[in-house]
């Protein structure tokens, strides 16, 4: 009887280990072909213009305007416990961020001046999607001459954590889309001669 117990627990461990090599194989980047689309007139317009189409502020805005419209406007979970209120204000060393949002996925970074000077969001942006891999990315824009840097230090996010960035200028205002693990986590509408990447 034990013997016939340990051929059945030693079979059993064979299956496991066959069914973890088998999903690790499934998990291995493979070639990736176009699967994103990205609008390159609209993504270059709206660059151009400080915004991302599914935010409500752009660059360049008041800030204090900004904070009393938002206040103005009627909350959903207003009368939730943990509601904490329109935004979320952050001060940093030398930026302030306002956060919005349910999840206070959108964020308005601005500097001493004032004004919004780069926006934010850890949610769709441009029509893609977060946790979209860099590589396919980087294909929807590959008529943007886009520079992709890795490792890189962004004011973005939390500090020291590092990132891939894949970044396009269109005047005085950049987009750069961040990646952790090959996967988006964040996309960024700046003034690119006030935020530096590294």
């Amino acid at each position: 009887m034990k013997k016939l117990f340990s051929v059945i627990l030693a079979f059993v461990l064979v299956l496991s280990f066959a069914a973890c090599t088998k999903n690790k194989s499934a998990d291995a980047p493979q070639e990736v072909t176009q699967t994103v689309f990205v609008d390159k007139a609209a993504l270059e317009q709206n660059v151009t213009d400080g915004k991302i189409p599914e935010m409500e502020h752009a660059l360049g805005q008041d800030v204090e305007a900004m904070k009393s419209a938002l206040e103005q406007q009627p909350q959903e979970n207003q009368d939730d416990e943990d509601y904490a209120g329109p935004y979320t204000l952050l001060e940093k060393a030398d930026y302030t961020v306002i956060s919005t949002g349910i999840f206070r996925q959108f964020e308005y970074c601005c500097r001493a001046d004032g004004k919004v000077s780069a926006i934010a969001t850890s949610d769709t942006a441009f029509g893609l999607e977060n946790s979209t891999f860099i590589n396919e990315i980087e294909l929807a824009l590959a008529d943007c001459s886009a520079q992709k840097l890795s490792g890189a230090k962004v004011p973005w996010l939390p500090s020291g954590e590092m990132c891939d960035c894949l970044t396009a200028t269109f005047g005085e205002n950049a987009v750069s889309f961040l990646f952790v693990d090959n996967q988006l986590v964040k996309t960024v509408v700046y003034r690119a001669e006030e935020w530096t990447i590294q």
